[in-house]
């Protein structure tokens, strides 16, 4: 499946344009000036709990999205480190026009269709800032286009579904709210499909890949406070 060329006119154009006009200005938001960005260079430097710190880091989540945008952010400079978001905005945008193409057929009203999708305030606010809830998005949101696709429910395609819902989760723990309603869809359609007997290794293998995502911080977490979730 390829993203018509009108996107690129249509969609990524104007929200260039968005982003340039922003990108002037550094993020001084106050969750990450607070904990972001101590949280993306200390695990960027190795691990983020030190031997020996008192109170080393202000909330100890899952740094795997502050390295994420903090890669950028030392390759660019801090303003266009923010970068990262333009592009998964993108990626977005590519997904909703998979989405929407049994419905709109030409490739230019689907292009607004989608441009009119992403120009949500919270969006455009997180466009070129270091915050992370926008990173999950086009996973989450193409694990629920696989999922609610009825045909293929092949094992690669289950692995698929629950490495992005995992990796949403990784990314956010409170993506699970959104990762288990699509994972029920998933199901559901999937004991439709299958016989019986396949359910219980689709359900194991679902639950392998959906914790490989998850598996390095939560050890990691646990061996420093027993608490894998603290």
């Amino acid at each position: 499946e390829t993203t018509p060329a009108e996107f690129w006119l249509v969609v990524a154009l104007p929200l260039l344009l968005i982003y340039s006009l922003r990108v002037a200005f550094p993020d001084t938001s106050f969750d990450v000036l607070d904990y972001r960005l101590m949280n993306g260079e200390r695990a960027l430097l190795g691990a983020p709990l030190r031997i020996g710190d008192f109170f080393p880091v202000r909330f100890p989540f899952n740094p795997a999205p502050d390295m994420l945008t903090g890669i950028p952010r030392h390759l660019l400079g801090y303003r266009l480190g923010t970068i990262v978001n333009y592009a998964v905005l993108l990626w977005i945008g590519t997904i909703l026009d998979r989405l929407l193409s049994p419905y709109i057929k030409r490739g230019w009203w689907r292009s607004i269709a989608v441009l009119l999708i992403l120009f949500t305030e919270h969006a455009l606010f997180l466009i070129n800032n270091y915050m992370v809830d926008l990173l999950a998005l086009p996973l989450l949101l193409e694990a629920t286009r696989l999922a609610i696709d009825g045909g293929d429910k092949s094992r690669k395609v289950t692995m698929r579904i629950a490495l992005l819902l995992g990796a949403s989760v990784a990314l956010k723990l409170t993506n699970l709210a959104f990762a288990l309603p699509i994972a029920l869809v998933y199901f559901y359609y999937s004991i439709i499909a299958k016989p019986r007997s396949d359910v219980t290794a689709t359900s194991l293998l679902f639950a392998f890949a959906f914790l490989m995502p998850l598996l390095p911080y939560t050890w990691y977490i646990y061996s420093q406070t027993g608490n894998p979730v603290f």
